[in-house]
Formats: C-alpha cells, structure tokens, sequence
C-alpha cells in the first residue's frame, strides 16, 4: 500500500511538473517563433507597431483585475484548507464582476482615445482583448490557491495556443497578414472567453452582482488590491518600459528593430526557465528544511548551468548573430545584433547572480521580492527615457540591460541577508 501511495505522489508530481514545464515553455517558444515570422514577413513599421501594441495587451492583462487575482490567491488558499468552499466562490465572484467594470471603462477609454488622438497604429484594437487574459489570471489564482496545479495553468496555454493555431490557420486563406493576426486575437479571445464562463458558474456571478449588500466587500477587495495593482504595474514597466519609451519617442520602425532584440535576449530566459523548472524541486526541499549546505549545493549548480547557458548565447549571437538576422530578417534589422549583445549582458549578470528570484518566491519573500521590482520598474522607465533621448535606440539598450543586472544585484543582496551562511560561488 504504501509502495502504490508513493507511485501514484510520484505520477501526480511528474504530471504537474509536465503541465507547468509546457504552460511556461511552448509558449514562450510559440510566441518567439511568431514574432520573428512576422517580422520577415510584415513591413518594418508595422511589425513595430504589432511589437508596442501586443506588449500593452499583456501589459494591460493584469491591471484590468486590479490587484484582485494576487487577493484571490491568497484567500483562497485559506478558505480551501478550512473547508469554506463557498467564500471562495463568492470572492472569486466579486473579483470577476470588479474585472468586467474595469474592462467596460477599458473600453470606454481606448474608444475615446482612438477617435480624439486618431492613434495610428493598425494593431490598436488587439487591447480589446486584455479583459480574458484578466480574466484567465483569475482563475487561474483561484486554481492555484485550491491547490489545483494543472487546473491553474490551462488557460494560459489555452489562450495562447488558440490564437497560434488560429493564425496558422488563417495563412491558407486569403488575407492580409494583419486581418490575419487580428482575427487570431480575437477569435482566441472569444472562445477562452466561452470556456472561462462555462468552467464557472455565471449564475453565481449573477446573484453577487444583484447582492447590494455586498457593496463594502467591493470596496474591501479593491483596496486590499491595489497595492498589487501597484506591483503588476511596475513588473510591466519593468519589463515593457524600454519598448515603450522606444515606439513613443523614435517611431514604430525602431520598436521593430528593438523588438527583435528583446525577442533574441528571450532565448536567455528561454534556458533559464527550464533550469529553474528542473531545480527548482530540489531547492524548494532544501529550503523547507532548512539545509543550507545543500541549499548552497543546488544554488551554485544552478548558477553554473547558467553561465554555461550564457557563453553559448554570446558565442551564437556574436559569431552568428548578425548574418542570420540579416539573412532571414532584412538588413533593416541589422542594428537588432548589437542591442541584442547590450541586452544580453545586462541578462548575464543577473544569470551569475544565480536563481535568486526562486528562493526569494519559495521561501515566502515575496512583498520583498515585489518592492525591488517596484524600484527596478521606475529606475527603467527613468533610465530609458534619459539614454533614448541622448542615445537613441541603444540607449533603450543600456537602460535594459543595467535595469535587469541592477534587480540581479539586489535580489542577491536580500537573499544573502535573509542566509547569511548561504554559499553562492
């Protein structure tokens, strides 16, 4: 018996550790493949208006349930353990309603800015779409604190692997390749949408809305997320501010070209998820009980891998990098080589500092974690703005790369204090 309970534990973990390795790997790796696609096949200015207009989708995903899903996450692991199934319902229910307000002001708000600002970009109405992945996040935070694991990434594959076959699809028809993609958005959208609606049940949804009694937990759940709000915000201008500041001050055609690059330092992050996904067992272990050597054992291999990863990134991109982009992409993206090596040694320095984010977010640090980030987040936008200004693109590069080695250094810092025994060379 004991034998069969640890055979199916042993099952059960190789499944959920499957299911999170697909839901963060393909797709990354689907999206990598459709942005370089559509940069050898779409006009320079376009595709950099696809590049601003695809990162404020999934920029504005997180915003639009202000906060609540990170509230969900947690209190619904609390009702779950004390058997009060129905709270989490009911919060859940709220957190969605609060969700679709804020869409309808989205909405309100990009139709009046399109028709007073005549924003000229192509792909402006893909922000229409934010609402599900707001939505997907939801669920997927009430998954996660029920302890459903598998459960709580399947709408993030769902939706992204909806819209890759739906574009894929749409190549044998005959459109233009933006009537293309957009319809893929939006298409993907609506049956993610379907799928989300039918998994919970609206009736639920229904009764809460009309509960008028309700309204102070409305109040409660949007200021105990707003300070989430807060740090989604910061995450997104963490990673986005760079391309914005790019698309605002020098046009589309350059957040094309930096685009690229952010799309080849991805291949970085790439590697990166998968050595965390493979390690990351082993220093959740240690950490639980409180073994420090082993700790330091795992964080040094980890460390280790990643160097190796990253001088076979420079070895590729610096003997291969360029005559590919131009080869496949253009010679309008040649300047993408040389942001991309800027980039990429921002990434090599937070790599040698080793997996320091993983222990921050398993050993329970994470609001720490969330205030180095806050600052990270405007010291990139600062930064970018400045270097942009003096230096163009490549000071969008520099501004990146010292952003990304800078939060490296930090996160370090704080895990050494919180281990002061901690070996980490």
């Amino acid at each position: 018996m004991y034998s069969m309970i640890n055979r199916s534990e042993l099952v059960k973990l190789l499944i959920n550790l499957f299911v999170i390795s697909v839901s963060k790997i393909l797709p990354v790796a689907g999206l990598l493949a459709l942005n370089l696609f559509l940069a050898a096949n779409l006009d320079v200015t376009v595709y950099g208006q696809y590049a601003i207009a695809s990162s404020a989708l999934f920029f504005m995903g997180p915003l639009l349930s202000w906060g609540t899903a990170d509230v969900v996450l947690r209190k619904v692991s609390v009702f779950s353990h004390s058997g009060q199934d129905h709270l989490s319902k009911n919060l859940l229910s709220r957190a969605i309603i609060l969700t679709s307000v804020f869409s309808m002001i989205l909405f309100c708000a990009l139709f009046a800015f399109n028709h007073l600002f005549k924003y000229e970009n192509i792909f402006f109405s893909l922000l229409y779409c934010a609402p599900v992945i707001a939505y997907s996040i939801l669920i997927s935070s009430n998954s996660r604190g029920s302890g459903h694991i598998i459960s709580s990434q399947i709408y993030d594959i769902f939706f992204k692997s909806m819209m890759l076959l739906i574009f894929f699809i749409f190549l044998s028809l005959n459109y233009l390749m933006t009537e293309r993609l957009t319809s893929s958005f939006y298409l993907s959208a609506l049956i993610t949408l379907v799928v989300i609606f039918w998994r919970i049940k609206f009736s639920d949804i229904a009764t809460n809305f009309l509960n008028y009694k309700n309204a102070r937990r409305y109040i409660a759940l949007i200021l105990n997320g707003s300070p989430y709000l807060v740090i989604s915000l910061t995450q997104g201008l963490k990673n986005f501010a760079d391309l914005f500041v790019v698309g605002f001050m020098l046009g589309s055609a350059s957040a094309a070209v930096y685009s690229i690059a952010l799309q080849i330092v991805l291949v970085i992050s790439f590697g990166q998820m998968i050595i965390s996904i493979l390690l990351s067992r082993k220093i959740s272990f240690s950490l639980k009980h409180s073994n420090i050597e082993q700790l330091s054992f795992w964080f040094r291999r980890s460390t280790y891998l990643s160097g190796l990863l990253g001088v076979c990134y420079v070895f590729l991109v610096l003997f291969f990098g360029e005559s590919i982009l131009i080869s496949f992409l253009g010679i309008e993206y040649g300047q993408a080589f040389e942001l991309a090596m800027v980039l990429g040694l921002g990434r090599l320095f937070h790599l040698s500092v080793g997996p320091v984010m993983q222990i921050m977010a398993l050993s329970n640090n994470q609001a720490s974690a969330s205030k180095i980030s806050l600052q990270i987040g405007l010291i990139n936008v600062i930064l970018s703005i400045i270097l942009v200004f003096y230096f163009g693109v490549m000071g969008a590069a520099f501004a990146g790369a010292i952003s990304i080695a800078l939060w490296g250094y930090l996160l370090k810092r704080k895990v050494v204090k919180l281990y002061p025994t901690l070996r980490v060379w």
